[in-house]
């Protein structure tokens, strides 16, 4: 295992030209580019598990941080990971809990000034689904050691890209530096 961060973010979809937390990823990793690993997930249950599960076993990093695109008005801050019907039932649990400390992302989103919630549902949609594939693989593997996701709004006024950016740079970089 080594000390750098897999950030994922998925394809643009819905007929979407860009997808917000791709643009986030994107910039990232070109501003961190020792510290992190940056995968853009295709928005679809299966192949984003296989992407993201292969990549962790041969990147092996330290933490897994996903970002979807989610609500309008507020970052959220998932808590939780349910397996979709889409897996095998016999493929791990039902559900499954972060492995990122929440209070470091809501402490990024304050000094980013962003509205922040702590969530409990994921969606049920291929944002969810990824998450538990790294939580799962976590716990089946014991790595990455931290995986957590955030939900992003649309981008606006308030939500704009350098503010998002920010937001992610705090929280990879918090996690960097406590890394217990």
């Amino acid at each position: 295992m080594n000390e750098r961060v897999l950030l994922t973010g998925f394809e643009p979809f819905g007929g979407n030209p860009t997808n917000v937390s791709w643009d986030v990823v994107a910039a990232l990793n070109q501003a961190m580019p020792t510290l992190t690993y940056a995968q853009r997930l295709p928005v679809d249950y299966l192949q984003a598990r296989r992407e993201l599960t292969e990549s962790l076993s041969v990147k092996k990093p330290v933490a897994c941080l996903c970002l979807g695109l989610g609500r309008s008005g507020s970052l959220y801050v998932e808590t939780k990971a349910r397996k979709p019907d889409q897996f095998h039932p016999d493929s791990g649990p039902g559900i499954l809990a972060t492995a990122w400390p929440t209070e470091e992302i809501l402490l990024a989103a304050d000094q980013a000034q962003l509205p922040v919630c702590v969530s409990e549902d994921a969606g049920q949609y291929v944002c969810e689904s990824t998450f538990w594939a790294a939580l799962e693989c976590r716990e089946r593997t014991g790595q990455p050691e931290w995986v957590g996701f955030v939900h992003l709004p649309p981008a606006t006024a308030v939500f704009t890209l350098d503010r998002l950016v920010k937001c992610a740079t705090d929280i990879v970089r918090r996690r960097l530096a406590t890394g217990e």
